[in-house]
């Protein structure tokens, strides 16, 4: 007969890891006592800022390119140290929110900027170098320059009947 596995106890806020430095979680009872099963993506990063001890926690295997690789599904750590983590975790995110946001922001005013300065040195060019009989600034008033004024009907008299006026 085979006997029940019994998971190890966390001790002094120490999650109780295996030789690869991970906790093996198959099934939810080979949780360590004492432990809690956190969900959350880059918690590792927070728990090493905090000096919490804070595992991956392996939920099986994947068999791809001739080799099996541990499937990672969060991560495992103290139970007295969850609120902590959790409430650590929400900040960062909301910082990293913010930095996203920031950065967006800059992009586009970076894009305004380039396309404002694109316009002005358009119209400067159009201004000091566009025909002689405009007047300057004449050439946005009323659409001037855009091609959809080539495409109007010239005023221009068009050839009566073309088999009569050929030679």
């Amino acid at each position: 007969q085979t006997e029940e596995y019994q998971p190890p106890v966390a001790v002094d806020g120490k999650v109780p890891r295996n030789e690869y430095g991970n906790v093996y979680l198959f099934k939810p009872c080979m949780l360590p006592i004492g432990c809690v099963h956190l969900h959350v993506p880059n918690l590792h990063r927070v728990a090493r800022k905090l000096n919490i001890d804070c595992v991956p926690a392996v939920t099986g295997f994947d068999f791809h390119c001739g080799f099996s690789h541990p499937v990672t599904d969060g991560y495992v750590a103290c139970e007295e140290f969850q609120d902590v983590l959790l409430d650590a975790w929400n900040i960062e995110q909301a910082e990293l929110e913010k930095k996203e946001q920031e950065k967006r922001e800059k992009r586009v005013f970076g894009n305004w900027k380039l396309l404002i300065k694109g316009l002005l040195i358009r119209e400067r060019l159009k201004q000091r170098y566009g025909t002689k009989d405009e007047a300057p600034g004449s050439a946005l008033e009323g659409g001037a320059g855009f091609s959809s004024d080539e495409e109007q009907p010239s005023s221009e008299t068009p050839a009566q009947d073309a088999t009569a006026s050929s030679p």
